[in-house]
């Protein structure tokens, strides 16, 4: 696949939006919509924006996000034909959710304060589903991942808790995602040394990468660990074959600076990954980015292309500890 970076803006990223300081990231698009988490000094909001051509256009925000924002993913979970979306906090060892459900007008939260990491995925024949896991103020998770049903007025139920997804034991739920092959899926899956392990519908093993893939700058405190939230990992059907292939975000640690407790991540790249029957093959890898990444989404509003939008920090936008954010296009 043929990879390159929109030639606009400073040194080769022009035609990146600049849309805040400090904290922003870019999440998972409901079909023409990219959602931003926006953190100023005195103020916490999230803002959706409508993607015109290669243009951001604010659609919407959504107040009051509270401390501790670091996940938000937008999909249809309360099947009523509109995304909804699903915020993440963690603040004081506990992981604290909520859901926002779009009612013509404005964003109205139906679902508030609930004790689970939340994120969805796509599983194949069950369709876009919701999946929770529990939180814990020492390791910061425990537990499988399990299924989550939301009912239009917000109500939630765990569901076939005894039949969690085939995961194994120790995966964090944003360290893995599902992936379609033909009627069936398959699931990758990063190992605690950042290996991508490769997982039939069953949990068994077929193949584990040589590699490791480096997390995002994000990281979560426990009481005795901190974890370093992974990169976004996405599934795309670029050959529109009814297989996925892999999309991983991978932040590159500067030289001399991967310590314990120290990273200075220089650089970030996409790479991509081809299913096979017995595991992945890294099919391409973009161009490296000037700068460390936050956040990774597959937009999918052009019929004919799927690009790239990688929310990554504009080095010379620093102020004091404060830092500009911009989404670049990647094709």
């Amino acid at each position: 696949m043929h990879t390159r970076i929109i030639n606009r803006g400073q040194l080769r990223y022009r035609h990146a939006r600049r849309i805040a300081r400090d904290n922003s990231h870019i999440v998972r698009p409901g079909r023409d919509q990219i959602h931003i988490r926006r953190s100023a000094i005195n103020d916490e909001h999230r803002i959706v924006y409508r993607v015109e051509g290669d243009e951001l256009r604010e659609k919407a925000r959504i107040p009051d996000a509270g401390p501790g924002l670091f996940h938000v993913d937008a999909a249809d979970v309360t099947r009523n034909g509109v995304a909804d979306i699903i915020a993440v906090r963690y603040a004081g060892g506990k992981a604290l959710s909520d859901i926002w459900q779009f009612d013509g007008k404005e964003y109205r939260k139906i679902s508030s304060d609930l004790p689970y990491f939340l994120r969805t995925a796509d599983l194949g024949p069950e369709g876009i589903v919701l999946l929770g896991q529990a939180s814990d103020p020492v390791m910061i998770f425990q537990g499988p991942v399990f299924r989550i049903a939301v009912h239009r007025d917000g109500k939630t139920e765990v569901k076939d808790r005894d039949r969690p997804l085939p995961l194994p034991e120790g995966t964090f739920l944003y360290g893995f995602t599902s992936l379609r092959k033909g009627k069936g899926v398959r699931y990758a899956v990063l190992t605690d040394r950042n290996r991508i392990l490769y997982l039939d519908e069953t949990g068994k093993e077929l193949w584990v990468g040589l590699d490791a893939v480096t997390g995002t700058e994000i990281s979560l405190d426990g009481t005795d660990r901190r974890l370093q939230v992974p990169g976004r990992m996405a599934a795309v059907d670029l050959d529109r074959d009814g297989t996925d292939e892999l999309v991983v975000l991978n932040d590159l640690v500067a030289a001399g600076t991967y310590f314990e407790n120290l990273r200075v991540f220089a650089q970030a790249e996409i790479l991509c990954f081809a299913q096979g029957d017995t595991g992945l093959q890294l099919a391409w890898r973009s161009p490296q980015l000037d700068a460390s990444a936050r956040d990774l989404l597959a937009d999918r509003s052009a019929p004919t292309a799927i690009r790239y939008a990688v929310a990554s920090r504009d080095r010379a936008k620093l102020i004091g500890a404060a830092a500009q954010w911009r989404v670049l296009w990647v094709k």
